[in-house]
């Protein structure tokens, strides 16, 4: 299956990485399934605005920062929410 979400697989992975969480980890915070998550960071998938924003809804603060920045890519109006959740990261 060609890859059709690359940017979005590549921040997915990233992200993850850089905050030491795995896939099932982002999974459970998410409320999907860990092959959710694996078809997100392979590009064949991408979470849907509604898994985005629920996860954003439920997520700790790392999950919901992923979240509010991958609906921000695609709702220009949430990019202020994006701000806002980055402000609520610890130091």
């Amino acid at each position: 299956m060609p890859k059709l979400f690359g940017n979005a697989a590549a921040r997915i992975r990233h992200f993850r990485a850089g905050h030491g969480i795995s896939q099932e980890e982002l999974a459970v915070a998410w409320g999907v399934s860990q092959k959710a998550v694996a078809l997100w960071e392979h590009g064949e998938r991408e979470p849907s605005i509604r898994v985005l924003y629920i996860a954003f809804e439920r997520g700790d603060v790392v999950a919901r920062k992923l979240a509010a920045e991958l609906l921000a890519e695609r709702m220009p109006k949430l990019q202020e929410l994006a701000a806002v959740v980055r402000q609520l990261e610890p130091a």
